[in-house]
């Protein structure tokens, strides 16, 4: 594994590659953290990630570390920079398998809307090193489509969840 720079959320706005979307979901801010607390849910709406093993114990919180194994062979270590319960919660890679990534990091924001709905917007921003700047400059076109893309199935994933359980 590759060290990776440990970066703090002023990083959003100075990383060179920084994309973003919102989704308005109906479900609680609970809901929403519940979902991201669960390792078995990222693979089904982040096509990417393989899986997600949480390497810290419950309760999760600032300092909190996990490993994110994804499509193509690649792997991060993470530590969360940022977590306040249920209204955001911000990480960033500390190694990757790739020796491409200078840092990486995501930032989850949840403003409860009221009426069972929320908004949540997801930020994602990376520092590519090597050859992984021209993959980086020529692939910034199609990121935040993708991410969007993704966003649209943590919506679906998430209502379908919220539903289940209200038939539970």
């Amino acid at each position: 594994m590759y060290p990776c720079k440990i970066v703090d959320s002023s990083y959003f706005s100075t990383a060179p590659y920084a994309f973003s979307a919102t989704v308005v979901i109906n479900a609680t801010p609970e809901d929403v953290f519940d979902a991201l607390e669960d390792e078995n849910s990222w693979p089904t709406w982040a096509m990417p990630i393989q899986s997600v093993e949480w390497t810290s114990p419950k309760p999760y919180g600032l300092g909190t570390t996990r490993r994110v194994a994804m499509s193509g062979g690649l792997v991060g270590d993470e530590v969360f920079i940022s977590w306040d319960y249920p209204k955001k919660m911000t990480f960033c890679f500390t190694h990757s398998s790739s020796s491409l990534t200078e840092s990486f990091a995501e930032d989850y924001e949840v403003r409860d809307l009221g009426n069972g709905q929320v908004e949540v917007t997801w930020t994602m921003a990376m520092t590519p090193k090597g050859i992984g700047k021209l993959t980086m400059f020529l692939s910034k076109p199609f990121m935040g489509m993708g991410l969007k893309w993704m966003f649209g199935s943590f919506k679906k994933h998430l209502e379908e969840r919220v539903a289940f359980a209200a038939k539970s």
